[in-house]
C-alpha cells in the first residue's frame, strides 16, 4: 500500500443537526479524477469493498446497509452524482455521515462530514477528540486514494500494511494531525 497524504483538509466544530449541539469532523480531499469516477467507487456495492469494507443492504434512497462487522444504518439523502447522507449506527449511537463531491476541472473534491451528538458521554472521544472518529476516515481516504490509483482492491493489502512501521507511522501522525486540529 502506498502512504499518500490521507487528506488535504481536516476540520473539527460545533453545529447543530435536528436542533440539538452535535461535533462535526470533516475531511475533504482533491482526487484527479471525474466525479463519476469517485461517485461510483463510494456508492457501488461492488466497489466499496474494494477499499472500505464488505457492504450489504439496499443501497437506494430510504434503504438499509450493513457494513461487515460495523456500522449500520439508512441511506437519507441520495443526489446522484454530488451528495449522499446516512445515518451510522454504530455501539447503540446514531450519527450522521455527509459525502458531498464538487468537481472541477476534471479533478473531484470528495468533502466528508460526520456529525455526532455532542452530549452523550464517549470514552473514545475523552480520550482521543476528533481523532476517534478522524484516523478512521483518514484511513478511508488512504484506501480510496489507493484503490483509485491501482484499479483493484487494496483492502488485504491495507490490512497487512497497518502492521508495518510505514502504518503504524500513518496512523500516529493521522492521530497527531487530529489531535492538532482539535
Amino acid at each position: 500500500m502506498q502512504d499518500t497524504s490521507d487528506v488535504d483538509q481536516r476540520e473539527y466544530f460545533k453545529s447543530s443537526h435536528d436542533g440539538k449541539l452535535c461535533r462535526n469532523v470533516r475531511l475533504g480531499k482533491f482526487y484527479s479524477v471525474g466525479i463519476s469516477k469517485i461517485w461510483e467507487a463510494v456508492t457501488q456495492e461492488k466497489q466499496i469493498p474494494n477499499w472500505f469494507l464488505p457492504i450489504s443492504g439496499n443501497l437506494t434512497l430510504g434503504g438499509d446497509y450493513q457494513l461487515e462487522g460495523n456500522a449500520k444504518g439508512k441511506i437519507v439523502i441520495c443526489k446522484a452524482p454530488i451528495e449522499f447522507k446516512i445515518t451510522w449506527e454504530f455501539m447503540g449511537d446514531v450519527s450522521w455521515v455527509t459525502v458531498n463531491l464538487q468537481e472541477k476541472n476534471n479533478s473531484t473534491l470528495l468533502i466528508l462530514s460526520h456529525i455526532m451528538n455532542y452530549g452523550k458521554a464517549d470514552p473514545f472521544w475523552a480520550k482521543y477528540g476528533p481523532g476517534a472518529t478522524g484516523v478512521g476516515w483518514s484511513l478511508c481516504f488512504l484506501g480510496l486514494t489507493n484503490y483509485l490509483m491501482s484499479g483493484s482492491s487494496v483492502t488485504e493489502e491495507g490490512q497487512k500494511w497497518l502492521g508495518t512501521q510505514e502504518g503504524k507511522n500513518f496512523v500516529k501522525n493521522s492521530s497527531d494531525t487530529w489531535a492538532n486540529v482539535h
